[in-house]
């Protein structure tokens, strides 16, 4: 009868497909539709896990081909087709049956291939299941709701704040013990200078002592860098690099396994350490922030997941905060209290995270934030304030002001109307600079992904031998340059006569001798053999306008823009931060000592005192910064806070947002954003750069067509061959209706097999769970109501133990008795949209609510797609979105109706 209604009576299909559906399956064998699968149709032989395909003839949505992305997981890859691995377990064919007239087949999406496809998405929004939901309710009704945690969350900030200010403090310390032994063992091979040297302002004209003090500083500087990659290489490879493209991706939502433990926190300790020591161009500020997101990570997790299982007696103290919602807020505290310790900045820290770091954000994360960094902040300045060398100096709870302003300038200047001219032109080359910078980073990156990186002793021995290059620059290039004198009142050297004084001669050992004559200075070796740190705050100095001159200027960026590029990826815990700030400061004086050989310089005029290359350094340290990362509210703040300069804020201002819109006009991605992509994370930024106008699309046009769905009760035998068919992570809930399979909520595997594995609460491994499968013994043993235990994070793919217990549980007949109930694990909080619903407030919600799985429904609220992250990566997005896919909401609607009327589609 059914054959020959389909035959003779095609407008009755609608009619005779409830009948076929039940004469074909029993009533355990649920039917599950695949609106977007074409071809032909499948169902499974027990029954909870079937797809449907229909014919593509008059489909709306135009044909294109679709190739299987990779790994495939948890439809992040977008693609239903697993990998070669894994057994393909086909259902029965039953052939023939097909809708009258032209059927509404909807395609596969277009999606590229990457490696962005190896990682996984995590929700940000806690689920909603009935087991939790059970408990709730019955606690009400006992009277006895869930104790408030507000205060228990203040006091885990404030832990928070509190370890970021010790470690910044230690770390701060230690590097500083590093750098003054360094100076002495230089001072020790140093020509001792008498008075008699004091009438030549050359260096001392025995040279022996360079190749003394290359023996003492290079091979020791090699050494400990040796070490620091030691570390990585050999203990926790996570450790590398600064951390905030690993921090960033996984607070935008990614999964990125073992970067956020205790082990990585040590091991990028010492590392940082031991690189910023030993002289490499680059500063410490972000590991700090990395190491701030760790121990952010360590007030929401359980000891054994930060690898710390002795201190399982603390887990009672993070259990209310074990949500991933909780586990983000906590480690965007844990990144302002990095950055307010590392810069003495506070609220430049809870701007830098709300600005740059977290991709969720509401008005009480942004007052914990706060408190997080003021208490980070008070911590580091209260050690470092009672504490030098670490000896105690005695003077416990008074902030001292050179230790609580990083870069404290000498001289107040008054801004002048005047001066905006020339700091929007610096504010452009220091843009430039900054684009620069990441273009010549993202080079060294790629050299050193393709030559480096495969080799293990390559990417070993690669920062030491950068370190010999640096480490020669240092000792040799300073011998090149003639002595400058300190103190020149009353005498006729060149720069005492345009200024009056050269030089900075109130703080000692801040320019140094290096050979020359007592009263006189290297300026080269002032720049080349200090810190970062020390360097930037020389340069800052204000009423010194001819302490450097243009050639030593040019000579320390040209050996310290490249070199610092490249260290950013070498195989130690690096950051960027202070170099780049370095980087602008020389870019500014020279403009600023242009500006005065241009100019004038007359510090008695308080109307022409901003003429001064000390000023114009900060301003171009800013600007380069914000070249660099594109940041402008943080970096203003930040650098007003290291500076206690507030009457600059107008210029920096200025300067900041001129070389944002300049580098932002080269069509460069910021410094962060292009280390994601080259890490090859699947982030989403807070728009789609993409060409294509995705007002005019729509979700389905970006939607996974190959949906795998499972039914409320399956079999256990259904369940396994569907984990075993694919490697997806999420799976729709779908009840049979009429018009097709209704969504009900979304399941992941997490759960399906440690439902298979007794509901999650079994002790046995694989092979006793499959004999007990087998054996017809496999029943609950948990009491009814209780949540199963699911993993803290989600796995990238099935275990060799998954595979083998699902392939036992598969191969059973046994099996297909046993029914599993899903309704008490289903998680009802499920987003579902329309397939009309436009594509870029489909980007916006996916992105804003943090979302894992966005399900595409049609009209009548039948699963007919699915969205997850990499659909809505940029690649993805342009391939989708082309103008031969562009079907007009109306259309698609229009037709969906008429399908469920007669079956025809309007073309």
């Amino acid at each position: 009868v059914c054959l020959c209604a389909r035959v003779f009576c095609p407008a009755s299909r609608l009619s005779v497909w409830p009948m076929l559906s039940r004469s074909a399956m029993d009533e355990r064998t649920p039917l599950v539709m695949d609106h977007f699968s074409s071809g032909k149709e499948r169902r499974s032989d027990a029954g909870g896990v079937e797809e449907l395909q229909y014919s593509p003839q008059a489909s709306p949505w135009p044909v294109v081909t679709t190739r299987d992305s990779g790994g495939g997981k948890g439809h992040s890859s977008g693609q239903m087709a697993a990998s070669s691995r894994w057994p393909k377990w086909r259902a029965e064919e039953a052939g023939g049956l097909r809708r009258s007239g032209s059927e509404m087949g909807r395609r596969h999406s277009e999606m590229l291939t990457s490696k962005k496809d190896e990682f996984e998405s995590q929700t940000y929004l806690p689920s909603v299941r009935g087991v939790h939901f059970d408990g709730l309710h019955q606690r009400h009704l006992d009277g006895s709701p869930e104790p408030s945690t507000n205060f228990l969350r203040w006091a885990m900030n404030g832990f928070i704040g509190f370890a970021c200010g010790v470690t910044a403090f230690l770390l701060k310390e230690s590097i500083g013990v590093i750098f003054r032994s360094r100076a002495v063992l230089m001072d020790s091979v140093l020509p001792i200078a008498t008075d008699a040297d004091s009438h030549s302002s050359d260096i001392t004209q025995e040279r022996g002592w360079l190749l003394w003090g290359w023996f003492c500083l290079a091979p020791t500087s090699a050494a400990i860098v040796l070490l620091s990659s030691s570390i990585i290489v050999f203990l926790e490879p996570k450790a590398a690099g600064s951390g905030i493209p690993e921090t960033m991706s996984f607070l935008n939502g990614i999964i990125i396994p073992k970067t956020f433990t205790l082990t990585v926190f040590l091991a990028k300790f010492m590392s940082c350490l031991l690189a910023v020591g030993s002289g490499l161009p680059v500063g410490p500020e972000g590991p700090m922030i990395h190491m701030g997101a760790i121990l952010g990570t360590l007030g929401s997790v359980p000891a054994r997941v930060c690898g710390i299982a002795p201190l399982r007696w603390l887990d009672g103290f993070v259990k209310p905060f074990r949500t991933v919602s909780d586990r983000r807020d906590f480690m965007s505290a844990g990144v302002a209290g990095g950055v307010a310790a590392a810069f003495g900045a506070p609220i430049g820290g809870l701007l830098f995270v709300a600005e740059e770091i977290a991709t969720h954000w509401r008005v009480a994360l942004g007052m914990q934030i706060f408190f997080t960094a003021m208490v980070a902040c008070s911590t580091v300045l209260l050690f470092a304030s009672a504490f030098e060398d670490f000896q105690f100096t005695g003077h416990f709870g008074i902030f001292r002001e050179e230790v609580a302003i990083m870069f404290d300038v000498n001289k107040a200047t008054t801004a002048n109307i005047s001066m905006f001219l020339p700091t929007i032109l610096l504010g452009g080359i220091a843009g430039l600079g900054g684009v620069v910078f990441i273009r010549l980073t993202l080079l060294a990156t790629k050299f050193r992904n393709r030559y480096i990186k495969p080799h293990r002793l390559r990417f070993l021995l690669e920062p030491v031998a950068i370190s010999l290059v640096y480490s020669s620059c240092v000792v040799l290039i300073p011998s090149l340059f003639t002595c400058r004198q300190l103190e020149c009142e009353g005498t006729s050297e060149p720069g005492c006569e345009r200024v009056g004084l050269s030089a900075v001669d109130t703080q000692p050992r801040v320019l140094l001798g290096y050979g020359c004559p007592l009263g006189w200075y290297n300026p080269s070796a002032s720049l080349f053999i200090h810190s970062g740190e020390k360097a930037i705050q020389i340069l800052f100095a204000r009423g010194y306008h001819y302490e450097f001159d243009y050639l030593h200027l040019l000579v320390m960026s040209i050996v310290y823009l490249p070199l610092s590029a490249y260290c950013n990826g070498i195989s130690c815990s690096t950051g960027i931060l202070v170099p780049s700030l370095l980087n602008g400061a020389i870019l500014g004086r020279l403009l600023g000592l242009a500006l005065t050989d241009l100019c004038g310089a007359d510090t008695s005029d308080s109307t022409r005192e901003w003429i001064d290359p000390g000023a114009f350094a900060l301003l171009g340290a800013a600007a380069f910064l914000a070249g660099a990362t594109r940041l402008a509210m943080a970096i203003t703040v930040i650098m007003v806070e290291i500076s206690n300069d507030g009457h600059f804020i107008l210029p920096i201002m200025s300067a900041v947002l001129v070389a944002k819109w300049v580098a932002d006009f080269t069509h460069t991605p910021p410094i962060y954003h292009a280390l994601i992509d080259r890490k090859n994370f699947p982030y989403l930024p807070e728009a789609p750069h993409v060409n294509a106008p995705l007002e005019l699309f729509t979700a389905g046009h970006v939607a996974t067509n190959n949906v795998v769905t499972v039914a409320m009760k399956p079999t256990a035998r259904s369940v396994a061959r569907t984990l075993l068919s694919c490697e997806h992570n999420g799976f729709p809930v779908t009840f049979d209706s009429y018009n097709g399979p209704v969504c009900l909520g979304m399941v992941t595997r997490e759960q399906l097999i440690s439902l298979l594995r007794s509901r999650g609460v079994s002790a046995s491994d694989d092979m006793e769970g499959a004999s007990a499968i087998e054996n017809g013994s496999y029943q609950r043993r948990h009491p009814q109501g209780t949540k199963p235990r699911a993993r803290n994070i989600p796995s990238e793919a099935s275990s060799a133990e998954d595979l083998h217990f699902l392939s036992g549980v598969a191969a059973t007949d046994q099996s297909m008795g046993i029914t599993i109930d899903l309704e008490p694990y289903l998680d009802t909080a499920v987003v579902t949209v329309c397939e009309t619903f436009p594509l870029r407030n489909t980007y916006v919600l996916f992105r804003s609510m943090g979302l894992r799985h966005l399900v595409v429904v049609d009209v009548y609220h039948c699963v007919i797609g699915i969205i997850t992250r990499h659909n809505l990566l940029e690649a993805n997005l342009e391939a989708s979105a082309s103008v031969e896919r562009l079907v007009t909401p109306t259309v698609i609607l229009r037709n969906s109706m008429r399908i469920r009327a007669n079956g025809s589609v309007e073309s």
